[in-house]
């Protein structure tokens, strides 16, 4: 990894993952669809509250633990929006909105795993052709070595950073699905 700098890595890793960002959004959506209208929320005809916590989830600073930090806040809140304590019984269990957002939002790890296996899993693809390939057959060796020596560093630096890595998308699968979710409630209410 000493000849690929870290920002060429940032820049390559950003790629592939915005390529995978896009490939789980259409699960996320239809997740977040069928929540909302399991909770029926076109019933609580006001501005959408949702862009509040949108509007936290995208600030500079936060986190997923702050996301769902100021959900459960806000159902603590005497004048808060209705929207956030809507309840669904189901097989006897009583679940209110908020709660089921959080848990959506916790259920997005599953779409992280499936973007960290892809991206793996593609550079393992591009990494095969060289894999024990002889020096002599190739037209340009230094070249082949050269792709080789990014594609090792790049998954390398996925590896080692992962846990970082997942953090931060997290968080920009979080803000696209809040975005979403305060998109429907506008829609539904329309």
């Amino acid at each position: 990894m000493s000849k690929i700098s870290v920002i060429e890595l940032e820049q390559q890793l950003t790629l592939r993952i915005n390529q995978e960002l896009s490939k789980q959004l259409d699960d996320i959506i239809v997740k977040m669809q069928e929540m909302a209208k399991k909770f029926d929320i076109k019933q609580v005809q006001e501005r959408s509250p949702l862009k509040n916590v949108l509007t936290t989830a995208t600030d500079p600073t936060s986190s997923i633990e702050v996301v769902k930090n100021y959900i459960r806040y806000q159902v603590g809140r005497k004048d808060a929006s209705k929207i956030w304590k809507l309840e669904k019984i189901e097989n006897g269990k009583k679940e209110i909105f908020a709660h089921a957002v959080i848990n959506q939002i916790d259920g997005l790890i599953s779409n992280i795993n499936n973007i960290f296996k892809s991206i793996i899993s593609s550079i393992d693809k591009e990494l095969n052709p060289f894999l024990g390939e002889n020096d002599q057959d190739c037209i340009n060796p230094k070249i082949n070595n050269q792709q080789q020596e990014k594609l090792e560093s790049l998954k390398e630096y996925l590896q080692k950073n992962e846990s970082s890595i997942s953090k931060n998308i997290h968080l920009k699968l979080t803000q696209l699905y809040l975005g979403y979710l305060s998109r429907e409630h506008t829609a539904l209410i329309a």
